[in-house]
């Protein structure tokens, strides 16, 4: 393409009409057009692409063996959105007069926090630190209004709403992490696959914030304070690789399929080595896969497994841990 561009140019330069105001006009314009172009192409091509590594790589596998290799398109699996994962609970509320006599209990400024301007737009993963401070006020309410004669009514309300609180609890965890924002994020392919220069290494803090979140869901009522949580979530938005990564996995697993396919066809067909002396063909194979797939391709696929090898079991345990019945056709899938 660069070459034909180049031509072109050279040919409007050399035409006679190049002499004058005129002529200088045109050639301005040309170099104006190819030189954009060559932009445009520039822009639109990755060197460092998975589809360009795994192309290249199979484009050499297809001449040397004269044959067509065959590789299905790669379709990604969409997450779905926060409408469709997203799980209701229950709207309980305390009497007026009921709430009025509660003053002396820390209750009462959880329940004004949640009810302030502030606290009815609060995100889902503040609604989660949220639910562990009402669940830990109405503890300690019903335990200070234990000993008061009158207070037998309220104490009962109160078990029955911490009862039901308790057993939602997952559920908030789910929208806060699963269904939420963040995790529609990271969980996104939406920007294809990973690029061939992947290195698993560079996002040990990804990890680390994984692993932290890990061990809260496994322990919901142990969640660390707001600006910690807050962090690990921004570590999911600025980071959006399982989605990726799972693609990349499925692309690589497509492409290695159909070679291995088209390998084992070859070598039922003929030999390439004829009284144990290898022939040309097997010769070039041998360059292709010290040269392309050792030096680009398995290094590559290792740092996909290394990835995968991290994650995977970090976000099974926490789905394990939470109500996922929305993201079951989704996680079987994977």
């Amino acid at each position: 393409m660069l070459l034909r561009l180049r031509f072109l140019l050279d040919s409007v330069v050399a035409a006679p009409f190049t002499r004058g105001f005129r002529g200088r006009s045109i050639r301005f314009c040309v170099t104006i057009v190819v030189f954009f172009t060559i932009l445009s192409i520039t822009g639109c091509s990755s060197g460092n692409s998975s589809s360009a590594m795994w192309g290249d790589y199979i484009s050499r596998l297809q001449r040397v063996l004269d044959t067509t290799i065959e590789v299905p398109a790669v379709s990604p699996a969409t997450y779905p959105n926060q409408r469709q994962l997203r799980q209701d609970t229950q709207a309980l509320r305390i009497n007026l007069l009921d709430f009025l006599s509660l003053l002396d209990c820390e209750l009462n400024r959880v329940i004004a926090t949640r009810n302030s301007s502030l606290g009815k737009v609060m995100p889902a993963s503040q609604r989660w630190l949220y639910e562990v401070d009402l669940i830990n006020a109405l503890q300690q309410c019903i335990e200070s209004l234990s000993n008061e004669d009158d207070s037998a009514g309220v104490v009962a309300d109160l078990q029955s709403i911490l009862s039901a609180k308790q057993a939602e609890l997952g559920i908030v965890v789910w929208n806060a992490t699963f269904a939420g924002p963040e995790f529609q994020q990271f969980m996104s392919a939406r920007q294809g696959t990973l690029d061939s220069d992947f290195l698993f290494a560079y996002y040990g803090n990804l990890s680390t914030a994984l692993v932290q979140l890990a061990r809260w869901i496994n322990e919901p009522m142990e969640p660390g304070g707001s600006a910690e949580y807050e962090r690990i979530n921004q570590e999911l938005l600025t980071y959006p690789l399982y989605g990726r990564l799972m693609l990349s996995i499925r692309e690589a697993t497509l492409n290695l399929e159909a070679v291995s396919t088209t390998l084992r066809r070859n070598m039922q067909q003929r030999s390439l080595c004829i009284s144990n002396k290898p022939t040309p063909k097997a010769n070039i194979l041998r360059n292709i896969l010290v040269n392309i797939y050792t030096a680009r391709v398995q290094p590559y696929i290792a740092e996909l497994s290394k990835a995968h090898g991290e994650w995977y079991p970090l976000l099974s345990s926490m789905a394990n841990e939470l109500p996922a019945e929305p993201l079951k056709s989704y996680l079987a899938h994977h």
